[in-house]
């Protein structure tokens, strides 16, 4: 029993894979090490269970390589945003058509051509309490968002 709780005690998740973090009082879901259609939507429910004081805001960069059904799946991702969500900023060519699945779910979106772009917009829009999810293909760079979140809280910044 005690190998099974210090094996429990000392589990740590891949880089990148659904990690929890807690950086100004932002609670982050660093889901960038990839993305596909069921992953996206079980990802989605999961920011969805989180309990917090601010806003759910998903952050959701395309689904590569996935062939002939990429715009439905994409699509599909859109129309399974719970409707508590407050802000979804889309990165990429590909996230146009779940921006297209969501526009009657989530009250502001936001398009983006890059994590660089959605930094920006985050600096401007995040406050305390705020739970976010980063989701998308490791093609994109999305894991530049969550570094420079990080970046602010060693500097002290508050955002």
């Amino acid at each position: 029993m005690k190998t099974i709780i210090n094996q429990i005690q000392s589990f740590k998740t891949t880089p990148g894979r659904c990690q929890v973090k807690q950086i100004n009082n932002i609670t982050i879901i660093d889901d960038t090490y990839n993305a596909n259609l069921a992953s996206s939507i079980a990802s989605l429910e999961y920011l969805n269970a989180f309990s917090n004081d601010g806003r759910k805001i998903f952050v959701f960069g395309d689904m590569l390589e996935l062939g002939i059904q990429s715009d439905n799946w994409h699509f599909r991702v859109g129309e399974n945003i719970p409707i508590v969500f407050d802000l979804l900023i889309t990165i990429g060519q590909l996230s146009q058509q779940m921006a297209k699945g969501a526009k009657n779910r989530v009250p502001q979106i936001i398009s983006c051509g890059s994590a660089k772009e959605a930094i920006v917009i985050l600096d401007q829009y995040l406050s305390d309490g705020d739970a976010l999810l980063i989701k998308g293909s490791r093609g994109l760079n999305l894991e530049q968002i969550v570094e420079s979140l990080q970046n602010r809280e060693s500097k002290e910044l508050v955002l």
